[in-house]
């Protein structure tokens, strides 16, 4: 008898130790990049494979770009997240293209306007999924022990924090950009180093250099749109 119990306190502890490994996880994924929506996507069924329990929030911010790839659903919770206000989407994605496929400076005023009219068709998809009480309420009954935010979104990283999820990882899909290194306090020198939107190459002169340490400067104030809603809502 005594090696019975002492067998079923054992299977009971290897039982425990099993599921206890297991994973609530969050993967917030916005549809502004594609290689970032794939990679979100592996990952997601690579952890449900792995025995976790994964929901990934596809967080529709953009009207005129709808992507569109294949999940698993059978292992993993997909949630359809429409989040855009009525924005003239076929008018921005014609001025974003023009300026996509255009040789401007970085301090021209088209240059400008373009990122100022991008930066706010994210925070006004922000605040519009920050006025979804029921969605908000539903993201903290939850109980997520994990999210995951893409790398090109600062919603996310809000909801998160919103909502109090104890541990969160910025996932990126491409090489490391400025504002993420930035955030993540991975700094390089100005004099060396160009940032991605200057007009510089690998070997700068005294000018560039010089607009290289200008850029840099004023990088908390060209992401600090994207931060004003939570702001102004928490």
């Amino acid at each position: 008898m005594i090696w019975k119990k002492a067998a079923l306190i054992y299977l009971s502890v290897f039982l425990f130790a099993e599921f206890s490994n297991a994973y609530k996880i969050a993967i917030f994924t916005p549809d502004i990049s594609a290689s970032q929506l794939i990679l979100n996507k592996r990952v997601a069924e690579t952890f449900a494979k792995a025995g976790h329990e994964v929901k990934m929030f596809r967080i529709r911010a953009m009207g005129y770009k709808h992507l569109e790839v294949h999940v698993d659903q059978k292992a993993v919770n997909v949630a359809d997240i429409i989040a855009y206000s009525d924005e003239d989407f076929d008018a921005f994605h014609k001025i974003q293209g023009e300026f996509y496929f255009s040789e401007l400076s970085v301090f021209s005023s088209k240059t400008r306007d373009s990122y100022h009219r991008f930066a706010d068709l994210f925070t006004n998809s922000c605040a519009e999924l920050l006025q979804m009480t029921s969605f908000m309420l539903s993201l903290q009954e939850e109980n997520f022990d994990i999210a995951f935010a893409a790398s090109n979104d600062y919603c996310s990283i809000g909801l998160i924090h919103a909502v109090k999820i104890p541990t969160w990882i910025w996932l990126d899909s491409g090489a490391l950009t400025d504002f993420v290194a930035e955030n993540i306090g991975v700094t390089s020198p100005s004099s060396f180093v160009p940032l991605e939107f200057a007009d510089s190459g690998d070997k700068m002169n005294f000018m560039q250099r010089f607009f290289n340490l200008v850029l840099r400067g004023g990088f908390p104030y060209l992401y600090d749109r994207f931060g004003k809603n939570f702001l102004k809502r928490f």
